[in-house]
């Protein structure tokens, strides 16, 4: 598993789950769920911080970003009709959603990640949201394959269970323009 856009058939992968939208190319996708990044941090952070009431006043916020390389860092979030864009102060940016995580459970600083990856470390306490009301826009998961000529059974089974899964998942619903709390729901599984 890997945060970096590989190259499936020179790397050899059967598929891989792609999020946001895709680019044109030659590979079948299959659309299987939706994800939408929440903003979280440590307990201790959000203690030490103001209350704020939008991302608007995130000036002296400490900040957490993924960005692969050579991307700029911008956070697009919103609550209901607003929307706001802003370029992290100080942001310590990673190459790993991974790791944004874990530095944000370290106390790094508040950052945007998916409720999937939030779900469970939200339900442990290492993390906490920040500013609940806001989320990132919805995108769209994809799996992606070379071919649909030689879908192998395991591969079409593969798909199938990942579609079911995240589908179930309050995060994963197609209809699910909520709050950040819709977007984490009850999931259980890390």
């Amino acid at each position: 598993m890997t945060d970096r856009l590989s190259d499936l058939i020179e790397e050899g992968f059967d598929c891989a789950i792609r999020v946001g939208s895709l680019k044109d190319s030659s590979f079948i996708a299959r659309s299987i769920a939706w994800s939408r990044k929440i903003l979280v941090c440590s307990p201790g952070v959000a203690e030490a911080l103001p209350t704020l009431t939008g991302p608007g006043e995130m000036a002296d916020c400490p900040t957490i970003s993924f960005a692969p390389v050579d991307a700029p860092v911008r956070w697009l979030l919103e609550n209901g009709g607003q929307s706001a864009e802003l370029t992290p102060p100080g942001a310590i940016t990673l190459g790993s959603l991974h790791a944004v995580r874990e530095d944000a459970i370290a106390g790094g600083g508040v950052a945007p990640i998916p409720g999937s990856i939030a779900a469970r470390v939200l339900k442990e306490g290492q993390l906490v949201q920040f500013l609940s009301d806001w989320t990132g826009p919805a995108s769209p998961v994809n799996v992606i394959y070379p071919s649909r000529r030689h879908v192998s059974a395991r591969l079409r089974a593969f798909v199938d269970l990942m579609e079911e899964a995240l589908g179930e998942a309050p995060w994963g619903k197609a209809g699910n323009t909520g709050t950040a709390a819709s977007c984490i729901g009850s999931v259980t599984a890390g």
